[in-house]
């Protein structure tokens, strides 16, 4: 399953930059790698990465391919964006602290998703003891009250229609 995609990764830090992240060279030659293959393929790690802290509390996380439809929230698009270039940066890349922290922050956005101190907008977490999941609503039962009270029409005082 892939959570992001190439505009994906084009769209967060531009094509030239996901151009030299995929292409793969070894003493100044294309060592044979398509970039293209390159980039799926770190897409497909990272969108593992990610599925592997969501799916504890997320079980559509947990297959192989989305439900159909499924739409994937922004930010986790944001989150498997930052882990991808994080896995790809190789010794060209010269601005490596603020791609490390990014990738810190995804990781630490991910374990608060995956604890329950932040919520994956959008998606239901797993039913569980003390949860209030469709599962557990269900089970409740609402009955209305009586009206203790009710509005005369028109309205009286003392006697008359005000």
């Amino acid at each position: 399953m892939m959570l992001a995609s190439i505009d994906d990764m084009e769209s967060a830090f531009g094509a030239d930059e996901v151009e030299a992240l995929s292409t793969r060279q070894r003493y100044g030659k294309n060592n044979g790698e398509d970039p293209h293959t390159v980039l799926v393929n770190a897409l497909m790690r990272a969108s593992s990465e990610a599925a592997s802290y969501l799916a504890a509390s997320y079980p559509v996380f947990d297959a192989i391919e989305l439900p159909k439809g499924f739409c994937v929230p922004p930010v986790l698009i944001s989150v498997v964006c930052d882990i991808t270039r994080y896995r790809m940066v190789g010794a060209g890349v010269t601005e490596t602290d603020p791609i490390s922290t990014r990738y810190e922050q995804a990781l630490n956005w991910l374990r608060a998703v995956a604890t329950g101190t932040a919520l994956l907008a959008g998606c239901s977490p797993l039913s569980g003891e003390g949860s209030t999941t469709e599962s557990t609503r269900s089970s409740l039962n609402i009955t209305p009250g009586v009206r203790a009270w009710a509005r005369q029409y028109p309205p009286e005082v003392d006697g008359l229609h005000v």
